[in-house]
């Protein structure tokens, strides 16, 4: 499962090679630390309630949002999970997923940023 199209009441499924996701969105933040991150911080993620941890760059987001690029691709994100920042075993902060950008999207969503996103060393 790729998405859910909640007009349609569907579930939008795609093969395996579709499902890995390079980034996602957090419109509305929980911050835990007093300063977010700013772009360019690399950070651990998890999504889901899942016990793994993803690497991540904040790329950009919305004020009092995020936006994260996955140092490899992550399967099995959907918006409507929640993605959570961590800064070693400190958390950051986190919320619930609005948009992902898939790895082999046929049709890329335009958010700039991600796209124009570079890792620094």
């Amino acid at each position: 499962v790729v998405a859910l199209d909640t007009r349609a009441n569907a579930l939008v499924v795609a093969p395996a090679e579709h499902t890995g996701c390079l980034g996602c969105e957090v419109p509305s933040a929980n911050w835990l630390v007093t300063v977010p991150p700013r772009a360019g911080t690399r950070v651990t993620a998890k999504v889901r309630s899942g016990p793994d941890e993803h690497g991540a760059v904040v790329v950009a987001g919305p004020e009092g949002g995020f936006r994260v690029r996955f140092t490899a691709p992550v399967r099995a994100v959907t918006p409507g999970q929640a993605c959570v920042l961590y800064s070693g075993d400190r958390v950051l902060g986190g919320g619930e997923i609005s948009r992902v950008e898939r790895a082999q999207d046929p049709t890329p969503w335009d958010l700039e940023p991600l796209g124009a996103a570079v890792l620094p060393d």
